[in-house]
């Protein structure tokens, strides 16, 4: 199944490395990334760009595929431990969501998820006496007992960020290459530039330490030690005293095993290092969030943006604008934020016309994994109405279930 989903990242991968055939080969003066390897810097020129993905130099060639190899083993990795815990039961202890509301296999989100699962545990560790089945008796007890899990877990946090600046970026670029994306000289590209070398950076380190702490996926009747099926049967009957005495000495135990698995990795040592870096990249991202969301309480957005009349006495025309206003704001901070490039071609095509809005649509989708002049793109995946709006703007094309009505 895991190897199955990945197809799809494949296809992405092959959109970045087009090339024009007969084009001499380029190699553009990038800079360095935080870890020392080579980065795109913090002030590329768009010709840069155009020149680095058109380029049939060995040194560029490989400095993309690098890029895209390192963000796919880590999604990679990250999904063979999203399976393994599954398989163990540690999934059991999340609060119930809606049907189908977990992430694919290959989608960055399926990082929050691992995140929120660390939380979760964390919760239960502080107040473990509470009702559970048995098999959530037993789950939290493997977790308690779990050392790669306490790691895995620190070193993790933020990857679903990492995963999608450094791939929406390459993307980016790619429609920028083909004309498409717009990219223009100024603080945006050199933002969207900084950030990709970033998560690169912290890729690179995470790759090499989940394959250092991988393990094979295995059964739901693996063997447990005598303490972990100790442990679950007091959780199992709430007996509370045995419950602390055991969880006690049992998490000591385990805390002192991961930070001796952890003195050993790059991941820590490299947040450690760039921990102002990563901190203001967050707090960009979510200032681009927050620009989103005032965007959408600026202008009620329908898919198909048919936006007219006044709310509140203000023109349409008006609205559009504020909300241009701090689209941009939040764009200057956040350039891949997806919906926030959605939202500016929605207002933008309506105040400023097609030839500017286009190449935030284009964005849009290259952010959202689509390439749409490349058709395996599209191959055996649905739209959603956003996705089915840009499309046909850029297109012309457009499926029977995104019309009005």
């Amino acid at each position: 199944m895991v190897a199955r989903v990945f197809i799809f990242l494949g296809v992405l991968c092959t959109g970045v490395f087009s090339q024009e055939s007969g084009r001499p080969p380029t190699e553009a003066p990038w800079n360095l990334a935080p870890d020392g390897a080579r980065g795109f810097g913090t002030s590329p020129e768009p010709e840069h760009v155009t020149d680095l993905l058109r380029s049939e130099a060995a040194a560029d060639l490989e400095f993309v595929a690098g890029l895209m190899e390192s963000a796919t083993q880590v999604q990679i990795f990250v999904a063979l431990a999203y399976s393994r815990y599954e398989r163990l039961g540690y999934l059991e202890l999340l609060p119930p969501g809606e049907p189908g509301s977990r992430p694919p296999m290959s989608d960055p989100a399926l990082g929050r998820e691992l995140e929120n699962l660390a939380k979760q545990f964390g919760v239960l560790l502080q107040a473990p006496v509470k009702p559970y089945t048995r098999a959530q008796a037993l789950a939290l007890a493997r977790m308690v007992a779990d050392d790669r899990f306490r790691v895995r877990a620190h070193i993790l946090k933020g990857v679903e960020l990492d995963l999608m600046l450094l791939p929406g970026t390459l993307r980016i670029f790619t429609a920028h290459a083909h004309g498409l994306a717009g990219l223009e000289r100024g603080p945006a590209l050199s933002t969207l530039a900084s950030q990709a070398d970033l998560a690169a950076a912290r890729l690179r380190a995470l790759r090499l330490d989940l394959e250092a702490l991988y393990q094979p996926v295995v059964g739901s009747t693996q063997g447990d030690s005598a303490e972990v099926v100790e442990l679950a049967a007091a959780l199992t009957v709430g007996d509370a005293s045995r419950i602390q005495a055991l969880l006690g000495v049992l998490d000591a135990v385990t805390r002192k095993s991961a930070r001796m698995l952890e003195q050993g990795l790059f991941t820590p040592r490299f947040d450690l290092q760039h921990v102002a870096a990563l901190a203001e990249r967050r707090a960009a991202w979510e200032k681009g969030a927050r620009s989103s969301r005032e965007m959408e309480l600026l202008i009620p957005f329908r898919a198909t943006g048919g936006i007219g009349g006044e709310i509140g006495g203000v023109r349409a025309t008006d609205r559009y604008q504020l909300a241009v206003n701090s689209g941009r704001e939040g764009l200057a901070a956040a350039p891949a934020h997806p919906e926030l490039n959605f939202s500016l071609g929605l207002c933008l095509d309506f105040i400023a016309g097609r030839g500017i809005s286009m190449r935030y649509f284009a964005r849009f989708l290259a952010l959202r994994g689509i390439l749409h002049w490349d058709e395996r793109c599209f191959a055996g995946r649905p739209l959603d109405a956003r996705e089915a709006y840009a499309a046909w703007i850029l297109t012309g094309w457009r499926p029977t279930e995104a019309e009005d009505g």
